[in-house]
């Protein structure tokens, strides 16, 4: 049986397309992001370091800036992690929040 972990696909540059999709995994512990090159490619993946084992994520305008952020729920850190969206094509490093002890978040929701 594989973990599920959630994938957020989103257009970042014009904020009109943000799909969940959920598929199994077992080995990806860190969220990628994916630049269209604008020819059906794309370019070398850029990782993002998280806490231990991420298992949600979901992209969402947190700061009200404009730019839609990423959120990560991290299962074995007790923590929800946030990387905000500097309007460049790049996210800052992940600032954490905690969950609680033992807390294992598995799932995210936005309004």
């Amino acid at each position: 049986m594989f973990d599920t972990i959630e994938e957020c696909f989103c257009d970042f540059s014009s904020m009109i397309r943000c799909h969940p999709f959920n598929f199994p995994c077992t080995s990806r512990t860190t969220p990628r992001k994916l630049k269209s090159q604008c020819n059906a490619t794309f370019g070398v993946p850029v990782t993002y370091s998280t806490s231990s084992t991420p298992r949600a994520i979901v992209a969402a305008d947190v700061n009200a800036d404009g730019n839609v952020d990423i959120i990560v729920a991290n299962n074995g850190g007790n923590n929800v992690g946030v990387f905000i969206n500097a309007g460049t094509g790049t996210f800052s490093i992940q600032m954490t929040y905690s969950t609680g002890a033992s807390s294992a978040p598995n799932s995210l929701t936005t309004a």
